[in-house]
């Protein structure tokens, strides 16, 4: 991943197969945490079921993605916004994680592309979407890294341009957050606990199973976008040349990782966009770092028509 990481990946085209991953991976991840999550599960009540519920939901999506059969990524965004995600919901995380997703998804339904822009967009979205879900919107619950997760796309994405970089301070930021739920306790379970047993639960650190689980969803996020890096697709990249560029040499560094290979030099021969289709975007990644630096790297769906 540390390798990965020092690449430029500035957009990616969002596919069937991207969004069902997305489910998939979160269900991966949240199925051997359950119980860490059902434990923290004191709010609105103990009931110690928020990573069954949020495991039932993820299964409910990924049933209903599987049985549709949809012809394109926008039957799929319809479907899933009027249909799947709404019969999915299981408890109060269940409930406010899909009615976070619908907004995400409505943001993102017509241009189909995921970058710093338009990921800060969706974030926004979802969180007003969530925020509608919650009757009386509580701070110390889910809201929390739902929040600060879109206050921090909103202000990074106006500096950092790498998605790979955008999301590492997305859920650096959204950790904190959910440790911080920690001091809310007090306001949060003064109506149903005594303050001995809201202090027993802060020493034990407990935070708020929703918001666990909403973190937990980011970092399987940012694992589907690294994963897709080394899937086939068609790669986009804008180098910046140390030297000047030579299309032949590009020709013999490129051509063996791909098909429909275009080049386009600048006049000066210091800049450069390179498209290919290939099976190998990291290694072309690699190859033009070769070069110079990536100003720009996206990676196309090759799979399916919108």
């Amino acid at each position: 991943m540390d390798k990965i990481q020092k690449f430029f990946v500035s957009e990616m085209e969002i596919s069937k197969d991207f969004l069902r991953k997305i489910f998939e991976k979160f269900y991966a991840r949240i199925s051997p945490r359950k119980e860490e999550v059902n434990k923290m599960n004191y709010f609105p009540i103990p009931d110690c079921d928020t990573g069954d519920n949020l495991a039932a939901t993820l299964r409910g999506v990924i049933r209903g993605i599987k049985q549709g059969g949809y012809l394109s990524k926008k039957d799929l965004i319809n479907s899933l916004q009027e249909e799947i995600l709404l019969e999915a919901g299981r408890g109060n995380a269940g409930v406010i994680f899909t009615g976070w997703f619908a907004g995400f998804l409505n943001s993102l339904k017509e241009g189909l592309v995921l970058n710093a822009e338009t990921l800060s967009q969706a974030m926004e979205e979802g969180k007003n979407w969530g925020y509608r879900v919650f009757d009386k919107p509580r701070e110390g619950t889910i809201l929390d890294p739902i929040s600060i997760s879109a206050q921090t796309a909103l202000l990074v994405s106006q500096r950092e341009k790498n998605l790979i970089s955008l999301f590492e301070e997305i859920i650096s930021r959204a950790k904190i957050s959910v440790e911080k739920t920690t001091e809310k306790l007090d306001d949060l379970l003064k109506e149903r606990n005594t303050p001995r047993e809201i202090k027993a639960l802060k020493k034990k650190k407990v935070v708020d199973a929703g918001a666990l689980g909403f973190l937990i969803f980011l970092e399987s996020f940012q694992e589907v976008i690294m994963e897709k890096i080394k899937e086939r697709g068609g790669a986009v990249v804008v180098i910046k040349g140390k030297e000047n560029l030579d299309r032949e040499v590009f020709k013999k560094r490129f051509s063996p990782l791909g098909d429909s290979l275009d080049i386009n030099i600048s006049p000066s021969s210091k800049n450069a966009t390179i498209h290919i289709h290939t099976d190998f975007p990291e290694k072309i990644a690699e190859i033009s770092l070769e070069f110079g630096e990536i100003k720009d790297f996206r990676i196309e769906d090759l799979t399916e028509e919108v």
